[in-house]
C-alpha cells in the first residue's frame, strides 16, 4: 500500500506591490524552494515575475515540502508548477574563525562581520543558556573561534577568555528527513483543516529548528552607559531604527522615560525566534520595572477574499496515528540557501504571449537603479532588495571612498548589479563628475573615486555702471560670486560704496569648466580691468610657490603688505615712545611698539603674509612669535597666553591668520597684546611708519609672470576695442 500522504493546500490573493518572493516568506517557504519553483518551468517562470493584483496563487504542501503551485485568474489556470523534491546536499567542509574580541564589539556585530544571520545568533543563544551570559558579556582579548561550512552554517563556537574556563557552544544540524514505513491504510480518511494565512507554518511545532528548549524567550541585557540614549543602543544591538520607531509611537506613556535613560539602568530586549523584538524592558533603580510593549506587523490590507486559508480535505490516504498531532511543512533552511531577491512586477496582458522575459534566474546579474529618498541609510537600501547587515558593513569598509556611501543624500540614485543574494557591483554619482564605485573581488569588496576630466575655456564679460555693481553686474552675466570676487581683487583701490560712479566700466576675462562638452561651473577670474573715475586698475591672477594672488602688470600685488592692527577693536593702553615708567622694572625706559588692551584670549592675527621664524619664550616679552616678511620687515607679537598649534618656528603664515591669544606673560601687569613692527631690524612706530603699497614678485618669478599675462593682456585689449566700437 502507498505511504500516508498528509497534504495541505493555501490560496493566496495577491495584492498590490506583492513578489513572488515576499509571498513565500510571508508563508515560510525558504529561497531554495523558490529556486526549484523557478528552475523546474522557464515558461512558467516568465508569468510568476509579472504577478498582478487579484490573481490567485495556491500551494500544494506536503510534509516533504511544496510540492505544486498554480496561479490562477478566476477560473481560468495561467500557469502550474510541478515543483521537483529537494536533492540531498553533501556535507560541506568545516572551517574555523579564529576572532579577537575588541574594544565595544557584541557577539552580534561579529557574527554579521562574517556574514552569519540574526537566526544563527538567536540559536546559539538559545543552545546553552549558562554559555550565553559569557558570550553577552565579551571583553577586549577574548578569543572567540567558530566553526562554520561554506554554506554559511554554524556547527559551534569556543570562547576562550583571557582569564577562565573556556566556554564551547555546540550546534547539531537537523537530521534529513527519512522516508516513513509503509503500513496499510486506515478504514476511512479523516479531513485535516487547513492553516489560516495568518498562521506561519514556520510557527507549527514540527518545523521548530531550535528544538524544544526555546520554551523561554531569549532577552538582550544591557545595562546603560554614561552618553548613551535609546538609538544608540538599539544600533549597537542590530535592532532596525523602524523598530524603534514604532515602539515609542505605540507606548506614548512610556516614550519620557525611555528618552531619558541614566547610567546605571538596565534595559531588558525580549525577542521571538525571528529575532524580532517584541518587548522592552527597562529596569530602574528603586522603582517599578517599565515595560514597553510592541505589537506584531499585520499584513497589509487586501480584498475581502484575499489570503484566507480555505479549511478544506485534498483526497489521499490517511496519515499515520503520530503524524496526525502536526502538519509538517517544508523544513525551514537555516543559512543554507540565500533568499532569491524580489522581481519587479512590471505590468503584462494576462494573456499575451510575448511578455518581456524578466531576470528571474538568479546566476544572472539583475541591475537595479534605486533613487536615495529621504532619511534612508545604505543598510536600509540593501534590505529592501535582500541584502544582509554584513554586506552594507563590508561596503563601507572597503576603504577611504567606500566610508563616504554612509553620507548619501536625497536625489542620488544607487546603481546595483546582484546575482542571487551578493552584490556584484554599486555605483553612486555624488556629483556631474564624480562617482563611487565597488566592485566585489573574491569575499572581498574594493572602492574607488572615478573623476571625470575637466575641458576649461575661456570667457569674457564686460559691462557699464549705472547703478551699483550686483546690479550691472549681474546684467553683464556675473555671477554673485564672481561680482565678491570682483570686488576683493580692487577692494585695496576702489571705495565700491563711494567712489563709484555711473559711466565707470569693468571688463573680466574668467575660465569656464565642462564636463562632456556642457558647462558644469565657473572657475577663477585670470584677469580684470576696472576704469573708476578715468582711472585704470588691472590685476591678473599667478600662482607661485603654492600661493595664489592677483597683480598688477608690474608684478606688484593688488593686496596691502601689511594692515596697521593685529588685533580687532581694541585699546590702544601705551604708544611707542622713547621714555616711559616701566610698570614692572620701577624705572624709565624706551618703549618701542605699541600696547593694545584685550581681554584674555582675545585671538592675535598676523599683519602680513611671512615666515614665523621664531615661536617660544623671550624673557620680557613672554609668549612671543617673530615673523619675517620679506629681507626688510619684522613683526613681533608679545605677552601671549598661548600659541595657535598649527603655528610652529618655519611655518607660513597669510595675513590675517590667527597665530596666538591675548595673555599677561613676561613682564606685564594685565592682559595685552606688545607689538612692534622692525624695518632691516630697528623698531619703528607701528601707527605712523610708512607701509609698503604691496610686496613685489620675487625677480625669479617675473619673467615668468610676463609671459602668461601677455595672452590675457592682448585678450582685455580686444574687449576694450570692442566696447568702444559698440557705443
Amino acid at each position: 500500500p502507498p505511504a500516508a500522504d498528509e497534504r495541505r493546500e493555501i490560496r493566496h490573493t495577491i495584492a498590490s506591490g506583492e513578489t513572488l518572493t515576499s509571498i513565500f516568506r510571508r508563508h515560510g517557504l525558504s529561497a531554495a524552494t523558490l529556486q526549484r519553483v523557478l528552475d523546474s518551468d522557464r515558461r512558467a517562470a516568465k508569468r510568476l515575475a509579472h504577478l498582478r493584483p487579484g490573481q490567485t496563487l495556491h500551494l500544494i504542501l506536503s510534509p516533504e515540502g511544496l510540492q505544486r503551485l498554480e496561479l490562477r485568474q478566476g477560473d481560468s489556470l495561467l500557469a502550474r508548477v510541478q515543483v521537483p523534491a529537494a536533492p540531498r546536499q553533501a556535507a560541506a567542509p568545516i572551517r574555523e574563525i579564529v576572532h579577537r574580541v575588541r574594544q565595544g564589539q557584541t557577539l552580534a556585530a561579529i557574527f554579521h562581520r562574517y556574514g552569519l544571520t540574526d537566526a544563527t545568533l538567536m540559536k546559539v543563544l538559545k543552545a546553552d543558556r549558562k554559555a550565553a551570559r559569557q558570550l553577552r558579556r565579551l571583553r577586549p582579548g577574548d578569543t572567540l573561534r567558530l566553526r562554520a561550512d561554506r554554506l554559511g552554517r554554524l556547527h559551534g563556537l569556543t570562547l576562550e577568555r583571557r582569564r577562565g574556563a573556556p566556554v564551547s557552544v555546540s550546534l547539531m544540524a537537523a537530521p534529513a528527513p527519512q522516508k516513513r514505513a509503509e503500513t496499510p491504510p486506515e478504514p476511512a480518511p479523516k479531513p485535516v483543516k487547513v492553516a489560516e494565512a495568518s498562521e506561519t507554518p514556520a510557527e507549527a511545532p514540527a518545523t521548530r529548528t531550535a528544538g524544544a528548549e526555546g520554551a523561554g524567550q531569549p532577552r538582550i541585557t544591557h545595562q546603560v552607559k554614561k552618553g548613551e540614549n535609546l538609538a544608540r543602543i538599539f544600533a549597537q544591538h542590530h535592532i532596525p531604527d523602524a523598530t524603534l520607531v514604532r515602539l515609542l509611537k505605540e507606548n506614548r506613556s512610556a516614550k519620557r522615560d525611555l528618552e531619558r535613560l541614566r547610567p546605571g539602568q538596565t534595559l531588558q530586549f525580549v525577542l521571538d525566534d525571528q529575532g524580532r523584538l517584541q518587548r522592552l524592558e527597562l529596569e530602574r533603580r528603586g522603582g517599578k520595572p517599565l515595560v514597553a510593549t510592541l505589537q506584531q506587523e499585520t499584513a497589509p490590507a487586501e480584498p475581502a477574499e484575499s489570503s484566507e486559508a480555505v479549511a478544506k480535505t485534498l483526497p489521499g490516504p490517511e496519515p499515520k496515528a503520530a503524524e496526525k498531532a502536526a502538519v509538517p511543512v517544508e523544513p525551514a533552511v537555516a543559512e543554507a540557501a540565500p533568499e532569491t531577491p524580489a522581481v519587479a512586477s512590471d505590468t503584462a496582458d494576462d494573456g499575451a504571449e510575448t511578455t518581456k522575459e524578466a531576470t528571474v534566474d538568479p546566476s544572472q546579474p539583475q541591475r537595479i537603479t534605486h533613487k536615495v529618498k529621504k532619511g534612508e541609510t545604505l543598510a536600509g537600501i540593501f534590505k529592501q532588495y535582500g541584502l544582509s547587515p554584513a554586506v552594507a558593513y563590508a561596503v563601507l569598509h572597503s576603504g577611504k571612498a567606500g566610508r563616504r556611501l554612509s553620507n548619501i543624500r536625497p536625489g542620488q540614485e544607487l546603481a546595483l548589479e546582484l546575482a542571487g543574494d551578493r552584490l556584484q557591483s554599486l555605483r553612486l554619482v555624488r556629483n556631474p563628475i564624480e562617482r563611487i564605485e565597488v566592485v566585489r573581488e573574491g569575499e572581498r569588496y574594493r572602492s574607488r573615486i572615478v573623476k571625470k576630466p575637466l575641458q576649461r575655456r575661456l570667457a569674457e564679460v564686460s559691462g557699464v555702471i549705472h547703478s551699483s555693481l550686483f546690479a550691472d553686474g549681474h546684467k553683464a552675466g556675473l555671477s554673485d560670486g564672481q561680482i565678491m570676487q570682483l570686488a576683493e581683487i580692487f577692494g585695496w583701490d576702489i571705495d565700491f560704496a563711494l567712489e563709484l560712479r555711473p559711466g565707470d566700466q569693468f571688463r573680466v576675462v574668467y575660465e569656464e569648466q565642462l564636463v562632456d562638452g556642457r558647462k558644469y561651473r565657473n572657475g577663477p577670474i585670470l584677469a580684470a580691468e576696472f576704469v573708476n573715475r578715468g582711472h585704470t586698475h588691472q590685476a591678473f591672477r599667478f600662482e607661485h610657490d603654492g600661493e595664489v594672488g592677483y597683480y598688477d602688470a608690474k608684478g606688484r600685488s593688488k593686496r596691502r603688505a601689511f594692515i596697521r592692527t593685529p588685533i580687532r577693536f581694541a585699546r590702544i593702553s601705551s604708544r611707542f615712545q622713547p621714555r616711559r615708567w616701566h610698570p614692572v622694572l620701577g624705572k624709565w625706559k624706551s618703549h618701542k611698539g605699541v600696547d593694545y588692551a584685550a581681554p584674555r584670549g582675545t585671538p592675535i592675527k598676523a599683519t602680513g603674509d611671512g615666515r614665523v621664524i621664531f615661536r617660544g619664550w623671550k624673557r620680557g616679552y613672554g609668549r612671543v612669535v617673530i615673523i619675517q616678511h620679506s629681507r626688510r620687515y619684522r613683526t613681533v607679537y608679545a605677552h601671549m597666553s598661548k600659541f595657535r598649534g598649527k603655528v610652529r618656528k618655519g611655518s607660513r603664515v597669510h595675513q590675517g591668520e590667527v597665530i596666538g591669544y591675548v595673555g599677561s606673560s613676561g613682564w606685564a601687569t594685565g592682559p595685552h597684546l606688545h607689538y612692534e613692527f622692525r624695518v632691516n631690524n630697528v623698531q619703528r612706530n607701528p601707527l605712523t611708519v610708512k607701509l609698503p603699497r604691496s610686496l613685489p614678485l620675487p625677480r625669479r618669478q617675473l619673467a615668468q609672470f610676463r609671459r602668461q599675462i601677455k595672452p590675457l593682456e592682448t585678450r582685455l585689449a580686444s574687449i576694450r576695442a570692442r566696447s568702444m566700437v559698440a557705443r
